[in-house]
């Protein structure tokens, strides 16, 4: 009892030092909770009024939490203090309550302790899905922005679904919201009129300049896409490199690719610049792009001198990683003629049958040319049992005669 009574005092001195004439509390309040205050003294009144049930103070406590301003980050009891508020009516706490859930944050109190460590936790779709309808019901636009991009990002959710979210957060004027549905305008059959415009042209354009006016950098990279279509009047590769290089400084990762390709090869109406081009194309894969990591490897592979092709291998490799056959196939002809120290030919032939059990038709007849050549007798088992399945198949290329063909090539093999 002695320890809360001193608590209360020092809280209440606190607030004493601060209120002056024109500071009330819900003053001081209204100051910490636009940022006016600094930020340790914000939260000390952030804390006091969420303390006496205040829905915005409880928000802006969780927000403290999650970001970690101000506070020992914690986002278990961000998601607590969130929760808190928004059962006392602060319509915007329910965003940001559907957001916290669907990052997996389990609930300080309920199996996590207070301020204790915590782990990530499954998300409850359904909770997320009830805390943004009802952040819509409280007309917070930024929940129908959050509730149509959990939507669209979700495969199992059907298209009318989505499509009726994405006008729910139409008025919502968010750039990620206008950019959807102009693309959506550009994709449907029937696009549904908007600001007036009943044509495509009108009604793609009306979403994409709402987009363009904050440099969103997806609005940029559509409009790249639009200024070469055909649909769309005379094709304009002025101006969609122009937005395509807008969309790539803007962090877009698929116009850092294209921008690289352009400025690699150069266009009838772009200039090659492959240095330009090379750095494009490093930051694109960088971001996880598969496109842009093989591009560098066949781009590398081409230039033929050591240097080059031991940086050839990394990004045949890097695009590889990230699923790609192609990658996979090249990277084991590379390494079979080049004879690189770094990679001995047999995982050429590794890599090639790598591509071939995953369905590249290629790299299997380039794996059957290369045992019918003598290589790779350690494979020869394995191919003549894929070759014994395509006969019964009847697969096309006689594979009983290229059957016939490898184990000549082999004699002195005995394959199980």
């Amino acid at each position: 009892m002695e320890n809360c009574v001193r608590k209360e005092l020092v809280v209440a001195s606190f607030l004493k030092n601060l209120l002056t004439p024109e500071n009330s509390l819900f003053a001081l309040l209204d100051k910490a909770c636009e940022g006016e205050l600094p930020v340790e003294e914000a939260v000390r009144i952030f804390r006091e009024f969420a303390r006496r049930d205040n829905p915005r103070a409880c928000r802006h406590l969780a927000l403290a939490y999650l970001t970690g301003e101000g506070i020992e980050s914690h986002p278990p009891s961000a998601r607590r203090w969130m929760r808190h508020a928004a059962e006392l009516g602060d319509g915007k706490a329910w965003n940001w309550l559907a957001r916290i859930c669907a990052d997996g944050i389990p609930e300080a109190g309920t199996g996590v302790s207070l301020l204790g460590p915590w782990e990530p936790q499954e998300p409850d779709r359904a909770l997320v899905m009830k805390s943004a309808q009802k952040g819509v019901a409280a007309g917070d636009p930024e929940a129908a922005v959050f509730l149509a991009w959990y939507l669209s990002s979700d495969p199992d959710t059907p298209e009318t679904v989505q499509r009726d979210a994405l006008r729910q957060a139409a008025g919502s004027g968010s750039p990620w919201v206008c950019t959807a549905l102009a693309r959506e305008a550009l994709e449907a059959v029937m696009p549904e009129a908007a600001g007036g415009f009943t044509d495509r042209v009108g009604i793609v354009t009306y979403w994409l300049d709402q987009a363009l006016e904050q440099d969103f950098p997806a609005a940029h990279y559509l409009t790249a896409v639009i200024a070469e279509d055909a649909r769309f009047g005379h094709p304009d590769p002025a101006k969609a490199f122009l937005h395509l290089e807008k969309a790539a400084q803007g962090g877009e990762c698929h116009a850092a690719f294209c921008l690289g390709r352009v400025l690699l090869y150069g266009t009838p109406a772009v200039a090659a610049s492959p240095e330009h081009g090379v750095t494009w194309l490093r930051q694109a894969a960088n971001a996880d792009s598969e496109e842009a990591a093989l591009t560098l490897g066949r781009w590398y592979a081409a230039a033929g001198e050591e240097q080059n092709l031991t940086e050839a291998i990394r990004w045949y490799c890097r695009a590889r990683e990230k699923g790609s056959r192609d990658a996979v196939r090249e990277l084991a002809g590379l390494v079979m003629r080049s004879g690189n120290g770094s990679f001995p030919a047999e995982d050429g032939m590794l890599w090639l049958r790598e591509a071939a059990e995953t369905g590249d038709r290629e790299a299997w007849l380039q794996l059957l040319r290369c045992l019918a050549a003598g290589q790779g007798a350690e494979h020869l088992s394995w191919a003549l049992d894929r070759l014994e399945r395509e006969a019964r198949l009847k697969a096309p290329g006689r594979p009983g005669k290229v059957a016939d063909l490898l184990r000549r090539a082999h004699p002195h093999m005995e394959p199980a």
